[in-house]
């Protein structure tokens, strides 16, 4: 959305009611009056989602040799994806693709 929420709503309350996944939820009306609920995200979170991602998969790199790494490998890689989806708030409502690993 970009912007102030108090620019873009007829009200909007600061204090948040609710606490989503990578952010939080604050009550507001929309300027045709409709009440609606609009989740912030936290400041940083998509870049500090990558850059752990990052550091795990470095960190990691030495189980590269073990008989699981590739089952490991895919499961942090379904983790990384699902949360990196979930920092992108256009796209989320809509369900992330593939089910996660399972093994």
């Amino acid at each position: 959305m970009g912007g102030d929420p108090e620019e873009a709503f007829a009200s909007f309350e600061s204090n948040a009611f609710a606490a989503a996944s990578l952010g939080q939820v604050h009550r507001a009306r929309l300027k045709s009056g409709e009440a609606v609920a609009v989740k912030i995200q936290y400041p940083g979170i998509a870049a500090s989602v990558r850059a752990d991602f990052r550091n795990l998969f470095g960190l990691l790199l030495p189980l590269r040799v073990s008989k699981d790494w590739d089952n490991l490998k895919d499961q942090l890689e379904d983790l990384r994806r699902v949360l990196e989806w979930e920092t992108d708030y256009e796209k989320e409502p809509i369900p992330a693709p593939g089910p996660l690993v399972s093994s």
